[in-house]
């Protein structure tokens, strides 16, 4: 496999694109990120015991058979030895066909202190077994390798990240705060990607349940409604959002849009921070969208110079790298003859320039719009949204009702 690759200006992380183009019509070529590994003297079950949030996801089938599924749920790990550990039965996991919540047990192990790597042996839900390597303290990058042969409805290859959660008081209906989120899944064979943010608040009477207000902006397989962005609040509408959390941080959320309202799935890692899962709408659609959640922390806005990297959902998605050199203009900025690198199923790379504009249309939620000047877009977009997560990090995806394979793409400096 030949890759290529972004890279932060201290070397620590970096996204990456697979650009051998040796694949075949039906299969997929890889994107992803790496990061820096921490110290492996510490790769001891002594420093992962405690509880996580894990979130998995991948896609089953290819063309227009392609669904997307994940699992997420809490770990529970105690200690055996030095590098074996057992699986508590108070751990949990939900998956994206809105089946009821199971109880998971079973048992972990460190198999090469070394490298960090090891293995999780769970018992319930469909019995995985999940490899990992340790990144650092208590984070791991995770995938599904148990047995997956082909067959008329495939499973999905699980990959994801598992998440330490620190001990914390009970969660309830202040633990939801403010935040941005991010989710991407496949409707009707092609992607489905949606970013946006939302502000909680409580039900009167009420520990456990509240009402979401936000904005979203998506693109659903090319049905992009572009500027302004969906507005969403609870409980007067029009699209009417809630959710309820459960003490252990897991909890449930809807929002109406449409006619049509559509449920996730969520565990909490902290006030505001967790990991989602869709579960199916209410018009039987699955769309099996994964993502997370996090707080904004934005003063000056962004400065210098972009990579970014794309998150792709389906064999037919453009898999992108690119880096925009900034100039930055009040609320606007400007890239010109940026470096683009584009990687497409069953075909090599190319690279080129980018060349576009950046617009803040809305600094309450750190919103804004991006639009390129040059052809071929970005990650096969000409238009997109963003979000700033902080000064130096932003969420895209793609508004271009001609782009049926949207990503979500994330810019650093």
């Amino acid at each position: 496999m030949t890759f290529s690759f972004t890279l932060s200006l201290d070397g620590s992380f970096g996204g990456l694109i697979e650009t051998d183009g040796a694949a075949t019509p039906v299969a997929y070529v890889g994107s992803g990120d790496f990061q820096f590994q921490g110290n492996s003297s510490k790769f001891t079950t002594a420093n992962i015991v405690g509880s996580y949030i894990v979130s998995l996801a991948g896609t089953a089938g290819v063309d227009a058979s392609a669904v997307n599924k994940g699992l997420i749920g809490r770990l529970d790990l105690a200690a055996s030895t030095g590098l074996k550990g057992t699986i508590l039965n108070t751990s949990r996991a939900d998956d994206q066909s809105g089946a009821p919540t199971q109880t998971l047990t079973g048992t972990y192990t460190i198999d090469d202190q070394a490298n960090g790597h090891g293995s999780f042996n769970i018992i319930g839900a469909a019995n995985p077994t999940i490899s990992f390597y340790i990144g650092g303290p208590r984070r791991f990058y995770a995938l599904r390798t148990d047995n997956n042969p082909a067959s008329s409805s495939p499973d999905a290859i699980l990959l994801g990240v598992v998440r330490f959660l620190p001990p914390t008081a009970p969660f309830n209906n202040t633990s939801m705060g403010a935040s941005l989120f991010e989710m991407l899944g496949i409707n009707g064979g092609h992607a489905s990607a949606a970013v946006g943010t939302f502000v909680s608040g409580q039900k009167i009477g009420s520990t456990t349940d509240g009402f979401l207000q936000g904005i979203l902006d998506l693109n659903d397989g090319g049905k992009a409604p572009g500027s302004p962005p969906i507005s969403f609040a609870g409980p007067n509408g029009p699209n009417i959002a809630s959710f309820s959390v459960a003490p252990i941080g897991r909890g449930t959320m809807s929002i109406s849009l449409g006619g049509v309202t559509y449920s996730f799935i969520f565990y909490l890692t902290g006030q505001g921070v967790g990991f989602l899962l869709e579960h199916p709408a209410s018009d039987n659609s699955n769309r099996g969208r994964s993502g997370s959640f996090f707080a904004q922390s934005v003063t000056s806005g962004g400065r210098g110079s972009l990579m970014g990297s794309t998150e792709v959902a389906t064999a037919a998605s453009e898999n992108g790298l690119a880096l925009l050199p900034l100039t930055v203009s009040g609320s606007s900025a400007s890239f010109q003859n940026g470096t683009r690198y584009v990687s497409v199923l069953g075909s090599g790379a190319t690279s080129g320039s980018a060349s576009g504009t950046f617009a803040m249309t809305d600094t309450t939620n750190n919103r804004g719009t991006l639009t390129m000047t040059s052809s071929g877009g970005i990650a096969g977009s000409g238009t997109a949204a963003f979000y700033l997560v902080s000064d130096s990090e932003m969420v895209v995806v793609g508004t271009d009702a001609t782009n049926m394979e949207p990503q979500i793409i994330e810019f650093d400096e």
